[in-house]
């Protein structure tokens, strides 16, 4: 998370990299998230 934190405000910004998206979020909202079908990642975990 430590690393996230410096650079999600600067992509994520009015003037960043994805300022010019057709996204319906304003600002300071969640990003939209669409969960993954069932079974679509695999438990690797070997229980």
């Amino acid at each position: 998370m430590e690393h996230a934190e410096h650079h999600m405000p600067i992509l994520l910004s009015t003037e960043g990299p994805f300022a010019k998206s057709e996204d319906t979020n304003k600002p300071c909202e969640p990003l939209p998230y669409t969960p993954a079908p069932e079974g679509f990642f695999p438990d690797m975990r070997g229980n």
